[in-house]
Formats: structure tokens, C-alpha cells, sequence
């Protein structure tokens, strides 16, 4: 399931009752290389986790993640 964002909040309520998945300031703590969570099947991405930049760096976010997820399927 993929769960877009496109607002002004960053959902972290949400994401926060995933289990395994870890919080640092109020931001999703991830592996930069693949955007993998603390629970190997999350992912996650943009301002949730670099607590809101660039549109530029959320994209570049979702590129690492789409890898990374297809890496953990196969």
C-alpha cells in the first residue's frame, strides 16, 4: 500500500503506530540509502522524514525508496 502525502501535515500520528517503525524529532527514522524503517516492510520518504525541504529532495526520496522496496521484493 502506498500511502501519498501531498499537504501540509506529515502524517506522523499515522506512521508513529506502525510497529517497528522509529521516531527522532518528531521525524520517521530511516535508512537514507533505501528508505527503509526500523520494520523491514515500511518505507518512507519527504518531509516525514527530512522534517520539509525541497520538492526536489522528496522526489529524490521517493527514487531511493521505489529502489529499495523493489530490492527487498525480489
Amino acid at each position: 500500500m502506498v500511502i501519498p502525502t501531498i499537504g501540509q501535515t506529515r502524517l506522523t500520528d499515522l506512521v508513529a503506530r506502525c510497529p517497528g517503525v522509529q521516531m527522532n524529532d518528531g521525524r520517521v527514522v530511516v535508512n537514507r540509502e533505501t528508505g527503509q524503517t526500523g520494520s523491514p516492510k515500511y518505507f518512507a520518504g519527504g518531509d516525514c522524514v527530512n522534517g520539509g525541504r525541497e520538492v526536489v529532495d522528496a522526489a529524490a526520496d521517493g527514487k531511493r525508496a521505489g529502489i529499495g522496496i523493489a530490492k527487498w521484493l525480489t
